[in-house]
């Protein structure tokens, strides 16, 4: 017990002097003239295979409901990606459906006064998802903002079942459960946040391509920041065009900046320039820091089906250099649910690492405490979460991609976080 309450004042702390250290003043990023833009439409179809846990319980007065299967799936998916950052706003659109087989394996229990059910099951059938996630933050300054951001999920499960257990009656009779049935499954919530905030994040996918260029062309070279932005400005211009519509020209677009390096840049012509131009299309990868503050609420059709309050959260990003980033998020919540209230936080550290224009490899740590707030009797009743997770992702072509994501959940409350691995495959083709 007192090994117990040391690890619970040891976490607390951590995270106390977490939020502590972070906090820092804000980088002076939000200069217009020194903001770099970055613009991308992308379309993906591929291949997903994941495995996760998923667990639902309801409570009522009088029944107790609890499910919990470990899921595997496989999808075929297709997805849309718009980005927009630019001085005023920086503005996310991800759209996504998914279709494929399930399969998994679990158990599950039913109770009431007068009965109880308890029963391992499996079962097989089809999912079929969808998802939306948008944000938008508008700067009415250089550095201050609005935010507004809706994400949306549901699915929709049609499989056949088979359970075998026990059932018990009012009288204690019990009897053997050995049943195959078919049935659906819908889901489907959503999160809203509002707000306002300071702080930017500066989109650093093209500087990472100007560095990679000078670094393996010129070595030995010094150059100026002005000289690095010029090309940096260059680049930009060129992707920034891009039209998902009409697609682009890998050859064309490697020739334009080669010329640009030897006619504007008074350098030497890169040799062979386009077989790796055709690359370097990450995710966005920032420098910067924000801090963002407003109301929340979140929906699902199941209980807990509205949760509302309020957060504050702050968020740096920063880029090293071509082959490294490195980032800080903490968060910290007011939840509120009918009678019941918590605080939870988070704060989760991760490392990006990248190989030549082609992949990049992350590693990050989570920690989640939550702490209820009604009949709260002291530390001991803070729930602790950690989620440690690796990411890979390499572009076999100019349009082929392949990615690997990995995480392990740890909780002391597995109705509060999923405890157990999380895995996904994904294997993709590109249209930007």
């Amino acid at each position: 017990m007192k090994q117990k309450k040391t690890s619970n004042y040891f976490l607390l702390a951590f995270t106390i002097a977490a939020f502590t250290f972070v906090f820092q003043p804000l980088t002076s990023s939000g200069q217009s003239e020194n903001n770099f833009f970055y613009k991308k439409k992308e379309r993906t179809l591929g291949v997903i295979f994941n495995t996760n846990t998923e667990y639902e319980e309801l409570l009522t007065d009088e029944t107790r409901k609890l499910e919990e299967l470990r899921l595997g799936n496989l999808n075929l998916q297709l997805k849309n990606c718009f980005w927009t950052f630019v001085d005023y706003k920086q503005e996310q659109l991800n759209i996504a459906f998914d279709l494929g087989p399930i399969y998994g394996n679990g158990s599950w229990i039913d109770s009431s006064k007068t009965y109880y059910e308890q029963a391992d099951h499996s079962l097989t059938g089809l999912r079929a998802k969808g998802e939306i996630d948008y944000s938008n933050l508008f700067y009415y300054s250089s550095k201050s903002f609005t935010l507004m951001q809706v994400k949306a999920r549901g699915y929709f499960d049609l499989f056949r079942q088979h359970s075998i257990g026990t059932t018990r009656d009012s009288n204690r009779i019990i009897t053997d459960l050995d049943e195959k049935f078919n049935a659906t499954k819908f889901r489907y919530g959503f999160a809203v946040r509002a707000g306002w905030g300071t702080g930017r994040l500066q989109p650093m996918n093209h500087a990472m391509v100007t560095d990679y260029l000078l670094e393996k062309n010129y070595k030995g070279r010094t150059f100026s920041d002005k000289e690095k932005q010029l090309i940096t400005r260059k680049i930009e211009k060129i992707k920034n065009h891009r039209s998902l519509a009409t697609g682009h020209d890998i050859v064309k677009e490697a020739d334009d900046i080669a010329g640009f390096l030897n006619q504007s840049m008074f350098l030497l012509r890169p040799e062979n320039l386009a077989s790796e131009w055709q690359y370097a299309e990450f995710l966005p990868r920032f420098h910067g820091s924000k801090v963002e503050i407003g109301p929340f609420f979140n929906h699902f059709n199941r209980e807990p089906d509205f949760v509302y309050g309020g957060y504050l959260r702050y968020i740096s990003e920063k880029y090293h250099n071509f082959k490294r980033n490195s980032s800080i998020n903490a968060e910290i919540k007011y939840n509120r649910y009918k009678t019941n209230d918590w605080l939870s936080a988070e704060v989760a550290l991760g490392w990006s690492y990248y190989f030549m224009l082609k992949s990049q490899f992350y590693f990050g740590f989570k920690y989640v405490p939550i702490m209820p707030l009604k009949n709260f009797k002291g530390l001991s009743d803070i729930n602790h979460g950690v989620v440690p997770n690796i990411s890979y992702f390499t572009q076999i072509s100019n349009k082929t991609r392949f990615s690997f994501d990995f995480a392990w959940q740890i909780s002391e409350d597995k109705a509060i976080m999923q405890r157990g691995p999380e895995i996904m495959f994904t294997f993709f083709r590109s249209w930007y």
